[in-house]
């Protein structure tokens, strides 16, 4: 089977990530990725810029304190949140560097905060600091644009709300969802209405912590707060007034929430022509889970039974299969090496 130029692309892509993640194991000083360079990453300490957006970045561990800083757009935001006795601790606030007051953020600004967190979720699971900052840009790029980059959250504040419960074992099923009777007040008799709670895969990602859909550890949080907010969003209007104070209420679930990630194992197997292996999803299955193959004409098939996924050789050569479904967050890959 001959290799296609997009092949040989791919086989580069990989080949330029895997020295780009070992860059940072060794903390290689001014690594670059695409339109985002690192001048320092250790466990306690990340630094770095990308021109093309904009931004300048910083988040320090300190004291059981992670201390997040952006820059963009002559606005200053920083976002602290502790950790172990001081997990419950989170505050925001962003200003105007000319005016020092108070600000909020614009479509621009959100954009360019959303591209970040798109560049740098390759990194998800590098440390603990890391994790914190892609939960810092995950719910930024979901700040509203009317409100203001203020929010206080500590045992001192009586308003103060407990982590919610946790959605994983709800995806991909339908529930009844309370939501406020208006857009600008949560007083009064609350309506309710049945949501399905579902992925990408599904087309809807409502009940996720996030704005849209996303993939991978650190954008696959799904938490009851962040369900009220996104049905309340979806009724009145993401910058409702009512809907701000649930995005409030959900904020420590997009640092703290449980990952609803249902990996699949192994992720690369070998088998011979006519033979079958087979791999498991980590987690219950929909009967909607499907697979895919790259490249289309593949050295092997799969299907899908319960959380049993049985591969078959069936020419010699390498594929790539996709495991998706309600009841995965994205899209899991196996890869396949068919030999005679």
């Amino acid at each position: 089977m001959s290799t296609t130029k997009e092949d040989k692309m791919k086989g580069l892509k990989a080949t330029g990530l895997a020295m780009m993640v070992l860059a940072v194991l060794l903390s290689v000083p001014m690594m670059a990725m695409a339109a985002v360079q690192f001048s320092e990453v250790s466990d306690n300490r990340i630094v770095g810029a990308s021109a093309d957006l904009g931004v300048t970045f910083s988040a320090i561990t300190e004291d059981d304190m992670a201390t997040i800083e952006l820059q963009l757009n002559n606005k200053k935001i920083t976002v602290q949140k502790g950790y172990n006795d001081r997990s419950h601790e989170l505050y925001i606030r962003g200003i105007s560097i000319e005016s020092n007051e108070i600000t909020t953020l614009s479509q621009e600004d959100s954009i360019s905060i959303s591209n970040l967190h798109s560049e740098l979720l390759q990194y998800a699971g590098y440390n603990e600091l890391g994790d914190t900052f892609l939960d810092t840009l995950n719910l930024l790029s979901s700040w509203p644009d009317t409100m203001p980059l203020v929010l206080t959250k500590d045992e001192k504040n009586v308003e103060t709300k407990a982590l919610s419960k946790s959605l994983c074992s709800d995806i991909g099923k339908t529930v009844n969802v309370s939501y406020p009777p208006s857009a600008d007040s949560l007083g009064g008799n609350w309506k309710s209405e049945a949501t399905f709670i579902g992925t990408s895969t599904a087309g809807k990602c409502v009940g996720r912590c996030g704005l849209r859909c996303g993939s991978g550890i650190i954008t696959d949080k799904y938490s009851v707060n962040c369900l009220v907010h996104d049905v309340c969003a979806g009724k009145y209007g993401h910058t409702a007034k009512a809907c701000n104070k649930l995005l409030e209420d959900a904020a420590d679930d997009f640092f703290a929430g449980k990952s609803c990630l249902r990996k699949v194992t192994p992720t690369s197997v070998k088998v011979k022509v006519g033979k079958t292996a087979t791999a498991t999803v980590n987690g219950d299955t929909s009967p909607y889970v499907t697979t895919t193959y790259f490249p289309l004409i593949s050295a092997a098939k799969a299907t899908v039974k319960g959380n049993t996924v049985t591969i078959t050789g069936v020419r010699k050569g390498v594929s790539r299969i996709g495991v998706s479904g309600t009841s995965l967050v994205g899209t899991q890959y196996i890869e396949v090496t068919v030999s005679k």
